[in-house]
């Protein structure tokens, strides 16, 4: 059976060859000069060992979906197990016409210390820094030698290696990446839906009113009885059957239903057939 991090990664596997499909002649460059000096690690060999055993032997690198700024970045990621109990996510960035055009590091970990077994360290919680090179072999991330590596390191909002992996993976595609975790998992483990960023993703209002008539309302899971006054205003009914809340995310909904905006109340209606 898969383990979570390892069901993640494999997710953003497919994204990345996805994506690759439509490739740039650029990027398509970029990442022929990338695999020729950081050897990528082949899905089925994540899929058949896991996550961390994957990365336990050799030097390969995971190669992940591009990032859209100004220019495309293509990150390319290692797994450094420091001790049993940490786990550092390693990612260079990569840009230009050459490997090191633009190139920049950071590092997703563990805490450090405890989790070490070496007492209680500076950065004793889950955290996220710059770094010049990815471990465990030490390859080059950037050729910006003055590059900060120790401080700052920004807390994360996780609580074991899976909320770790998938707020490293919410940090560089966004909250919409949920949905890619999401089919990949089935349903987010209990320590990604504890996550604070999860919990103010939207929720939708299944609200049914007379005539078998039903609607969905975008809000927040403690807000139903916000959710049901806006409805009456906006309906003019005291006759709500039933208001009840889902856990769609938008591209769930995208193709099933057509959005309209009114007075301030997100409602989706069923697609005329």
């Amino acid at each position: 059976m898969t383990d979570t991090i390892t069901a993640l990664a494999l997710a953003a596997i497919d994204a990345h060859e996805q994506a690759r499909s439509e490739y740039s002649p650029e990027l398509s460059q970029l990442y022929s000069e990338l695999a020729a000096r950081f050897p990528v690690i082949r899905r089925e060999e994540v899929e058949r060992r896991g996550l961390r055993d994957a990365f336990t032997s050799g030097r390969r690198f995971l190669y992940l979906p591009p990032l859209k700024d100004q220019e495309l970045w293509l990150p390319i990621a290692s797994v450094y197990l420091p001790a049993e109990a940490a786990i550092s996510y390693q990612v260079a960035f990569f840009a230009g016409t050459g490997v090191y055009d633009h190139a920049f590091g950071v590092r997703f970990e563990s805490p450090e210390g405890s989790a070490a077994g070496t007492g209680f360290g500076v950065h004793n919680y889950y955290h996220a820094q710059l770094c010049r090179d990815l471990r465990p072999h030490h390859d080059r991330a950037t050729l910006i030698d003055w590059l900060p590596v120790t401080q700052p390191a920004f807390p994360l909002d996780a609580v074991d290696d899976e909320s770790l992996l998938a707020a490293m993976l919410i940090a560089l595609y966004g909250a919409s990446f949920l949905t890619e975790i999401t089919r990949a998992l089935g349903e987010l483990p209990a320590s990604v839906k504890d996550m604070r960023l999860v919990q103010m993703q939207p929720v939708y209002w299944r609200v049914s009113l007379p005539g078998k008539r039903v609607i969905y309302v975008r809000g927040r899971q403690a807000y139903e009885p916000k959710i049901i006054s806006r409805v009456k205003i906006q309906f003019g009914t005291r006759r709500i059957e039933s208001v009840t809340a889902t856990s769609y995310l938008e591209s769930d909904l995208a193709d099933r239903w057509v959005w309209s905006e009114s007075q301030g109340v997100l409602l989706l209606e069923p697609p005329v057939s």
